[in-house]
């Protein structure tokens, strides 16, 4: 299964209700939902456009693969509670880059700029942010997050990410075992009130760390 979208515009997905944190995402990228023992085989592709004022998350896939190309997302307001994920890849991996991201206002900021939450069928995965510029007046939890569900092998690039504006961390990154890698190139942060990188359990089911 593939899927191609080139030069999207979307603007203000919001409930009328500012306590309402549901659902309000941009764009949703449902492939085949994987099963244990099978895969998906499916790659989502979104090449350039802009996502602005979504309440949810502005990308929300839920392909083995996803390629994000030359996309701008920006907010200016949020439901009560603050956002969630800008880009959440809730089964699979892929590639991120060359975006940008600007934020104003305190419920505008995203908890995380990108989520990589791959799927426990999968052996193993790679996730990459490469090429990012943020700029937020609020502070924002970490530009990228994981959030492996079982045993799996996954390798976490972050590459050229520059962030202006306070942010508590670079990468929120969790794991389910050993067999994680991350790799930290290159980039800046002027406001960084945490640490670069911080370490923490999946707390998956089955996970030896907790």
């Amino acid at each position: 299964i593939l899927v191609t979208i080139i030069d999207p515009i979307v603007d203000t997905v919001k409930s009328e209700d500012p306590t309402y944190n549901f659902d309000q995402d941009g764009l949703r990228d449902f492939g085949a939902w994987d099963t244990a023992g099978a895969k998906t085989n499916s790659i989502f592709i979104l090449n350039g456009g802009s996502f602005r004022d979504c309440w949810g998350r502005s990308v929300k896939s839920q392909s083995e693969t996803g390629i994000i190309r030359g996309t701008n997302f920006s907010a200016f307001s949020g439901p009560t509670s603050g956002r969630s994920n800008e880009i959440d890849m809730q089964v699979g991996g892929g590639m991120v880059s060359d975006i940008t991201a600007y934020y104003s206002g305190a419920t505008a900021v995203p908890t995380e700029l990108v989520s990589f939450q791959p799927s426990p069928t999968f052996e193993s995965f790679s996730g990459k942010l490469c090429g990012a510029q943020v700029v937020t007046t609020h502070p924002m939890t970490a530009v990228v997050s994981t959030f492996p569900r079982a045993k799996t092998q996954h390798q976490i690039t972050v590459r050229d990410v520059d962030v202006i504006g306070p942010v508590a961390r670079l990468v929120e990154f969790r794991v389910w075992s050993n067999l994680t890698r991350l790799l930290v190139e290159g980039g800046t942060a002027s406001g960084m009130t945490g640490q670069l990188v911080r370490v923490t359990a999946s707390g998956a089911s089955g996970s030896p760390y907790v």
